[in-house]
């Protein structure tokens, strides 16, 4: 295959990676902290209609795993139908106070799903997923912690060979994931671990 060839197919397997992720922790987090939070719907950047709530999940587990006291989501949900926020979009026109007062937490966690993407296009397969999650304090708003996660997996062939054979395993790979609505498994998982090895522990 030509150099060039090569060369836009590299370009394929990179794409989508994005700008520099946002990251900051507040200096004074430990005394700030509250101890009881909520997880909100997360903002969905990305075509799936899947991948945003099985993250959510995934992130709610980890929280309890770190030792925050996250209201159970169904809870959550419920609440925020009431004030007219149960949608993510809704979310960003109501204050954080108002959230909070109405969830009865001194903290909330927003999420956005920045890419959950799956391309197969045999020379080139790449799998990828982004998450961003902001950490509030209420009544105010004020920022206490942001990080990104990311998750990826991608292979580059020339072979035409060993593309189709690429191309087959991603086709039963996605019907699998599809079949138990659990797409992107494994990069999400992987997301997942890279945000919360910087979120600090409670």
């Amino acid at each position: 295959m030509s150099r060039w060839k090569s060369t836009l197919l590299a370009a394929c397997l990179a794409s989508g990676c994005g700008g520099a992720p946002v990251r900051y922790v507040a200096p004074d987090y430990r005394s700030r902290c509250p101890p009881r939070v909520a997880l909100l719907p997360f903002e969905n950047e990305s075509v799936d209609l899947v991948g945003p709530e099985m993250l959510r999940r995934m992130v709610q587990a980890r929280l309890m795993e770190h030792g925050y006291e996250a209201l159970p989501l169904e809870l959550v949900d419920e609440k925020l139908r009431g004030l007219g926020g149960g949608e993510a979009g809704a979310l960003a026109r109501l204050e954080p106070g108002r959230v909070a007062k109405a969830l009865e937490v001194g903290g909330l966690f927003y999420g956005t799903v920045e890419e959950f993407t799956m391309q197969n296009v045999g020379f080139v397969a790449r799998r990828s997923v982004r998450l961003r999650v902001r950490f509030v304090e209420a009544p105010g708003g004020e920022r206490l912690w942001e990080d990104t996660g990311k998750g990826s997996t991608g292979t580059l062939t020339l072979d035409k060979k060993a593309a189709q054979r690429i191309f087959l395993e991603g086709l039963l790979e996605r019907g699998v994931e599809s079949l138990f609505r659990t797409p992107l498994m494994p990069e999400s998982k992987a997301a997942v671990q890279d945000l919360f090895s910087r979120l600090p522990r409670r």
